[in-house]
């Protein structure tokens, strides 16, 4: 069979994107190798995330942590990370946020909100492999009145501490 260099019963993706699983059978292979009318790709690695570990991830510091893996190691496996507002990717909504070979990305810099993100495999030989399941982050910092009482506090301490240090500094010393 032309463009089939994979052992037997192992899950293969049509390039149509239909999985299934080969398994020898002479007339089916006669039928292929003496047309060369049958091209059979291997399915690309299912992909899944394993950090955040659960769905929903809350974060107040705007900063968010993905770790993923392939289900099945392959050598020049790539990943594709997508994120969106709209947990069910709507067209439009989405944009992809790393590619390349690493299996973990640090994102930066988000506003309050709900972020949805999902991985995929991607080879240079075969179609690229399923979405993962998406894991949503919601990004929420302190409240404002919050962050004022706190600053508040900060500035006081401060003066309190610096009004000590020179209170010391220039009392005058007894003579001895």
């Amino acid at each position: 069979m032309r463009g089939v260099s994979q052992p037997f019963n192992r899950d293969c993706k049509s390039t149509h994107g239909a999985i299934f699983t080969l398994r020898p059978h002479l007339p089916v292979l006669a039928f292929a190798l003496f047309t060369g009318g049958v091209t059979l790709v291997p399915a690309t690695p299912e992909t899944r995330f394993t950090s955040p570990s659960n769905s929903l991830s809350e974060n107040n510091e705007g900063i968010v942590s993905l770790a993923w893996q392939a289900v099945e190691e392959e050598s020049g496996l790539q990943f594709e990370l997508q994120q969106s507002a709209d947990p069910g990717f709507a067209s439009g909504s989405e944009k992809i946020r790393y590619h390349g070979p690493d299996t973990a990305s640090v994102l930066t810099g988000f506003a309050e909100g709900t972020y949805h993100f999902r991985i995929r495999a991607i080879t240079e030989s075969q179609p690229p492999g399923a979405w993962s399941e998406p894991v949503a982050v919601t990004i929420s910092y302190m409240a404002r009145n919050q962050v004022i009482l706190l600053l508040g506090v900060g500035v006081t301490v401060f003066i309190a501490t610096l009004a000590a240090l020179l209170s010391g500094h220039f009392r005058k010393q007894p003579a001895d």
